[in-house]
């Protein structure tokens, strides 16, 4: 699990420069908060189709090694992180749709006097 987490925050990071680049891009805070939306839209993706492989990893380790007790059980284990980082994984995506529902991106008011803004 160490291992995981000391994997984890770096990539997480290095994940994130791209963001940091497309904001220097980008003059407005919409358009970056659109181009943020569409890299966590990839991001959750990617996550959900490694939890649905570290399944399937488990689920070969469990059926390969039918007679060895200790195998089995870490493929099981295996399995279940899997099954938890996919449902996780939804539940979050789902979450944060149910809040972009709820409360649609709003435009600020124009200033008064200044028409077309």
């Amino acid at each position: 699990m160490k291992k995981l987490v000391a994997w984890a925050l770096p990539a997480g990071l290095f994940l994130a420069l791209p963001v940091a680049v497309l904001n220097a891009q980008f003059g407005e805070v919409g358009n970056f908060l659109n181009a943020f939306r569409g890299f966590l839209n990839i991001v959750t993706g990617l996550i959900i189709a490694l939890a649905l492989v570290f399944f399937l990893w488990g689920l070969m380790m469990f059926i390969a090694s039918a007679g060895d007790e200790d195998k089995r059980s870490k493929g099981k284990a295996i399995m279940i992180w899997g099954i938890v980082a996919f449902f996780v994984m939804v539940a979050i995506w789902g979450i944060v749709n149910l809040l972009i529902t709820v409360f649609p991106e709003r435009q600020p008011p124009a200033p008064p006097g200044i028409p077309g803004l």
